[in-house]
């Protein structure tokens, strides 16, 4: 198959490719919205953390209080 004379094994995507990186550089239409999920994922994985630590203050709270209620049961 021929293109504008050339085969297209001798085609080279080179041009293409800069023609395409150079558009991509500038154009800024995308750049808000990835900056805007880019900031919804931090907070996303802060309240992963956060939740994560709370989980654990939690459980710790409610061994006590079984721990607490079990010696008090043990010594009546």
């Amino acid at each position: 198959m021929r293109s504008r004379g050339k085969t297209r094994s001798a085609y080279s995507w080179g041009p293409t490719v800069i023609r395409f990186l150079k558009r991509l550089h500038r154009d800024r239409r995308g750049a808000t919205a990835v900056e805007y999920g880019l900031i919804l994922a931090l907070i996303f994985l802060a309240m992963v953390g956060a939740i994560g630590r709370f989980a654990n203050s939690v459980v710790n709270t409610w061994d006590t209080v079984i721990d607490t209620s079990q010696a008090a049961v043990e010594r009546s």
